[in-house]
């Protein structure tokens, strides 16, 4: 079973979801998709016995690629959204 949580988060609700991310994790892995860079840090931080991973575009050429990689290797993942397409990729409609 998985559990989505689609919601903007705003002041205090950040805090509530991280205090209930860790380290109670039900289901067992997380990814955590947010608009701001520092609550990529602030996630990673609050959460250390989750072992947050952020994709990176050093390790496979692109971020997408390196998240897609994070996820088959079972690893909890923080990341920001994507507002531009990468090269190669249309933009959303």
């Amino acid at each position: 079973m998985r559990d989505i949580f689609d919601e903007l988060l705003e002041g205090g609700e950040a805090a509530i979801y991280g205090d209930g991310v860790n380290p109670r994790i039900d289901p067992p892995k997380w990814i955590y998709i947010t608009p701001l860079l520092d609550e990529v840090t602030r996630v990673k931080e609050a959460c250390p016995l989750l072992d947050f991973q952020e994709p990176s575009k050093e390790f496979y050429g692109t971020k997408s690629r390196h998240f897609e990689h994070l996820i088959v290797q079972g690893r909890n993942v923080v990341t920001t959204h994507s507002r531009k397409p990468e090269a190669g990729q249309s933009a959303p409609r």
